[in-house]
């Protein structure tokens, strides 16, 4: 067996028999395989989990902390490397949004399509901003004939919103784009992938609800 320097050394071996400095001490497993070989400063410490694909990236320490292979993730790895992955894939689909629209704006697009016609308080306190920014965003969504606004035959001086046309016409389009890069994404996975993938689906769309 070579390490990254070449050959081990035959004398690292013989020290303790077999479980002493030898296979389980300093030789395999101690500084050799899991000591600063495969797993202390090579594939776990620094190298491919360590500093790198798993530790200070993604994951954490390791693909699944002190526990062996088996052991799977911890739920701090999990949600690491979940929010990781959900986070680049969102921001690669905003980026090839039609339309040109900001995040506040198509959120609430997306909630005056589910909930409209909508007051426009009651469409702030969902999209959790002060009542004056809604009223300005709803106000320039109406000037790009995204959304119309009526009297609210409740309070006379409220309005409702409600989605136009042109509305729901961005927001098709919106998503056909978004389902486009992902039949893109999706085929370049394997089948093994893709069918964890869908085995997954349940379990990603309970995390989605409140």
């Amino acid at each position: 067996m070579t390490s990254s320097g070449g050959p081990v050394v035959a004398a690292s071996l013989p020290q303790g028999g077999a479980s002493g400095t030898g296979v389980s001490g300093t030789g395999v497993s101690g500084a050799g395989m899991s000591g600063a070989g495969m797993s202390g400063a090579g594939m776990s410490g620094v190298g491919a989990s360590g500093v790198g694909a798993s530790g200070v990236g993604a994951s954490g320490v390791g693909a699944s902390g002190v526990g062996g292979p088996d052991a799977g993730l911890s739920d701090v790895e999990l949600a690491g490397r979940l929010r990781v992955a959900v986070g680049l894939l969102v921001r690669r689909l905003r980026q090839r949004d039609p339309g040109h629209l900001s995040p506040p704006q198509l959120s609430a697009l997306v909630t005056i399509e589910a909930a409209g016609p909508i007051r426009n308080g009651d469409l702030a306190a969902r999209e959790n901003v002060a009542a004056p920014t809604m009223t300005r965003m709803v106000g320039a969504l109406e000037e790009a004939g995204l959304v119309n606004r009526r009297p609210d035959p409740s309070d006379a001086r409220g309005s409702l919103v409600s989605l136009a046309p042109g509305g729901a016409a961005a927001l098709r389009a919106l998503r056909r784009e978004r389902n486009n890069i992902l039949i893109q994404k999706l085929a370049a996975l394997s089948p093994e992938q893709r069918a964890a993938l869908e085995a997954a689906l349940p379990a990603l769309e309970a995390l989605r609800d409140d």
